[in-house]
C-alpha cells in the first residue's frame, strides 16, 4: 500500500527575474505491505519557476518535528516524479 496523505501547497512571488515564484509542496508519505507495519514519513518539496516551467530544487524530510535536509534524494524524486 502507498498513500500519499496531507498535501498542502503554497506559492510566493520573489523579486528575482530568473526565479520570480518558488512554491512549497507538503505531503505525507504511507507505505506499508499491511496496516500493522505503515511508515509515514512528511516531505516538503521547494521548486522555483523558472523559463516558463516548475524545477525541483529542494527536499526537506521532517524528522522528529525538524525540518532536515534531503537533497541528496533529488535526482530519485524527479525520476519517481516523471519530471527528468
Amino acid at each position: 500500500m502507498f498513500v500519499i496523505s496531507d498535501i498542502s501547497y503554497d506559492v510566493e512571488k520573489t523579486n528575482s527575474m530568473v526565479t520570480p515564484y518558488i512554491g512549497y509542496i507538503e505531503f505525507t508519505e504511507i507505505i506499508a505491505s499491511n496496516k500493522k507495519d505503515a511508515v509515514s514519513s512528511k516531505y516538503k518539496l521547494i521548486l522555483s519557476f523558472q523559463h516558463d516551467k516548475w524545477v525541483l530544487k529542494d527536499i526537506k524530510l521532517n524528522f522528529a518535528g525538524e525540518w532536515v535536509d534531503w537533497s541528496s534524494e533529488i535526482e530519485s524524486w524527479k525520476e519517481r516524479l516523471g519530471i527528468l
